[in-house]
């Protein structure tokens, strides 16, 4: 009788696990509803069926004991209708701003071998200035030659045209040369290495960055190759020895 009795028992706690097992799964079934309401906005209906629940008859022994199994989902199909991205517009921006109508163009002008010739030291017997720059915490003086006749060139080209000097050197070294070389401020813009494009390990000037009618636009450079799509070009010598 004990051991029948002790049988029952533990066939009682089986069945209340399994019906609490079943009682979690119905809670998961309501949860998983709620959240394919939430996630499916074009759905209006829920993200599954229940097709039907049969009661399952266990016998445990001598005992009976009648389980409800978890229902069996039916997942049903939602379309989403997703829009295509609108087209991104991207525009470039200019680097100069508009040009005044009493101007007939723009003269982008290059820095060295161009208005002046710098070097290294030693010094030549013949140099204008000196700038220095430091570099690695080394300080280096840079001796300047200034072309003869730049001062009386820039103010009058400056009186017609757009003047602006686009160098691939540095700023630290370039604008150094600049204050000495242009004090009247007849350079209307400046640009350095960092506005240059990067082709094959060398630095363009593209030149429609500017944002100007191309054939209104001039580059006076040493090296032929560096204005790139430039339809109008001089090329100058280093002016040493001139």
């Amino acid at each position: 009788m004990f051991l029948r009795q002790k049988k029952i028992n533990s066939i009682t706690i089986a069945a209340s696990i399994n019906k609490s097992i079943v009682k979690c799964g119905h809670r998961l079934t309501r949860v998983f509803s709620e959240f394919a309401r939430l996630v499916t906005p074009s759905c209006h209906i829920k993200g599954f069926e229940v097709i039907g629940e049969k009661t399952i008859t266990t016998r445990f022994d001598d005992v009976d004991v009648d389980v409800k199994p978890a229902p069996k989902l039916e997942w049903e199909t939602c379309s989403f209708n997703i829009l295509p991205r609108s087209p991104v517009l991207f525009l470039q921006r200019n680097l100069l701003p508009p040009l005044g109508s009493d101007i007939k163009g723009t003269i982008v002008l290059d820095l060295d071998e161009t208005p002046v010739h710098s070097s290294l030291g030693p010094p030549r017997p013949r140099y204008d200035f000196t700038v220095s720059r430091v570099v690695d915490g080394v300080t280096i003086y840079f001796y300047v030659f200034i072309r003869p006749g730049v001062d009386e060139f820039l103010e009058i080209i400056s009186k017609k045209y757009e003047l602006v000097v686009f160098t691939s050197g540095h700023k630290a070294y370039a604008s150094k040369v600049l204050d000495v070389l242009d004090p009247n401020g007849y350079i209307s813009h400046r640009f350095y290495r960092d506005s240059c494009k990067k082709v094959r390990g060398k630095f363009i000037k593209d030149l429609p960055v500017f944002g100007r009618d191309l054939r209104k636009v001039a580059i006076v450079d040493d090296n032929p190759k560096t204005g790139f799509r430039s339809s109008r070009f001089m090329v100058t010598s280093s002016g040493i020895g001139s």
